[in-house]
């Protein structure tokens, strides 16, 4: 077992080397090496993502197994053409869910590792010239891992990788009273400042594979889309509603946050735009306020936190 950091889990990729003969031969191009990946269980450090904390100091408590992140595991393999030559998908439904077992022949090759809480969708679109390059993520989302590295293939080999958390957490709190005019609560990152009207901008929801970066495409594709949070009449007259959601954020990055109210037809009844807020991998930032009245006291404005003990416990607060 490996300790990781906060928002990070250890991966050991071993590939096991058969014995070497006392002389050298070139591989021939028909010739594949195998490749074994075993992914290991993990401890926490500290306290993580979800607020759980674990002691390091005892095994039996501290041991997380990777079902208790992730659900979904995903092993693409490209060669020095960034094209795809092998997939292998795992659930925890598998026996052997964390344990991959492959073989390449020689060559250079880019190995994507992404690991899912719920079902993520690898494909693309031809019109964008991408098959099988890209992960999409949509809200509400869920906890993600992610890491690429590349390796060179001459005979059997054996490397461990760090895979790491590539989403944040996003929570909203509504502190005032819901009308019983609000069936919707949108909520929806975007760039910051804000886009100007009529310019389709926001938050990518993808990473292209063999590069660790996100793409946009023409006509406003590869962002994020609103969450629409449906309100019951349960929910109506009561106080401090709570969502949640993942974002995808590859980078820290400064956002906006856009909150509307919406009636049965979809119409705006209000709306609130939080500006400059700061989110991070591996971080969980709070938004909290009133979205239909200022009401004196505590409730006032936009409280952003991080719940993340390695941050300072001074907040920002935004006021609308």
């Amino acid at each position: 077992m490996k300790n990781i950091l906060l928002g990070s889990a250890m991966i050991s990729v071993i590939l096991f080397a058969c014995k070497k003969d006392n002389f050298t031969t070139q591989p021939n191009k028909d010739q594949k090496f195998p490749v074994r990946i075993a992914i290991e269980r993990f401890t926490q450090t500290s306290e993580d993502f979800d607020g759980r904390k674990k002691s390091s100091t005892n095994a039996k408590d501290a041991a997380d197994s990777l079902a208790d992140y992730i659900q979904h595991l995903y092993y693409l393999v490209y060669n020095n053409s960034n094209t795809l030559v092998k997939r292998i998908n795992q659930t925890t439904a598998d026996s052997s869910f964390g344990l991959i077992q492959d073989s390449l022949a020689a060559g250079h090759y880019t190995i994507a590792l992404v690991g899912s809480k719920n079902e993520t969708y690898i494909g693309g679109d031809p019109l964008f010239h991408f098959q099988d390059e890209l992960a999409f993520f949509d809200f509400p989302g869920g906890d993600v891992f992610y890491k690429k590295t590349g390796i060179d293939v001459t005979d059997s080999i054996a490397i461990a990788v760090n895979m790491d958390r590539v989403v944040s957490k996003l929570k909203v709190q509504i502190q005032d009273a819901i009308p019983t005019s609000v069936k919707n609560i949108s909520i929806q990152p975007t760039t910051y400042p804000l886009p100007p009207e009529g310019v389709n901008a926001g938050i990518a929801n993808n990473i292209l594979l063999y590069s660790g970066t996100s793409s946009a495409f023409s006509g406003g594709a590869g962002f994020y889309s609103p969450y629409y949070f449906p309100v019951p009449d349960s929910l109506h007259g009561t106080t401090n509603l709570a969502i949640e959601m993942y974002v995808l954020i590859l980078s820290p990055a400064t956002i906006s946050v856009i909150i509307r109210s919406l009636d049965a037809s979809y119409g705006t009844i209000t709306e609130k735009d939080v500006t400059q807020v700061n989110i991070q991998s591996g971080k969980k930032t709070v938004l909290k306020g009133n979205l239909f009245s200022d009401l004196p006291g505590e409730g006032k404005g936009v409280h952003v936190g991080l719940n993340d003990p390695g941050w300072s416990n001074d907040s920002t607060l935004v006021n609308f």
